[in-house]
């Protein structure tokens, strides 16, 4: 008698990959100074399996270290497409390094 034998197809749940930023510095963003209210400076898309996931939410949050400074309302996020903006003009002399770290939710 042979054992029986089965064959199916596995499916891992991965987490979301997010794109980085095409810059040689890795995660950084340079902006210039006194740029356009509204310029869109990062593009969060991420990916499950190689393809965009059109199905999730995206919101920012900032450090408590970054929160300290009135900076965290110098982004906003589209919940939809994931594109990060300034809501108003960086001015260097104020503070020359900004962060904050984008979330997806399904």
């Amino acid at each position: 008698m042979e054992p029986d034998q089965a064959t199916g197809e596995v499916e891992y749940h991965r987490p979301p990959e997010f794109s980085k930023p095409m810059t040689s510095d890795g995660d950084v963003i340079s902006v210039m100074e006194n740029s356009d209210k509204d310029l869109i400076i990062y593009d969060a898309q991420a990916r499950v399996n190689g393809e965009v996931d059109e199905g999730l939410t995206y919101s920012l949050s900032t450090t408590e270290f970054e929160s300290r400074f009135q900076y965290r309302y110098l982004f906003r996020i589209d919940s939809s497409t994931g594109e990060v903006r300034l809501t108003e003009s960086p001015d260097y002399e104020d503070y020359f390094r900004y962060g904050f770290t984008v979330h997806a939710t399904s």
